[in-house]
């Protein structure tokens, strides 16, 4: 596929939301539930 033709997420995500009608208060939801703890590092070995 050729970087003219490829689908543009962000773009795609932000038309999306405007189309609906999303705000940034709407969005503060996912902020406020969100996990802000660090992920345990991975392991390679048991």
């Amino acid at each position: 596929m050729t970087p003219e033709r490829r689908v543009r997420v962000g773009q795609a995500l932000a038309a999306t939301g405007r189309k609906i009608g999303l705000t940034n208060d709407d969005l503060a939801v996912f902020e406020s539930v969100r996990d802000t703890m660090p992920a345990d590092p991975l392991r390679f070995t048991e």
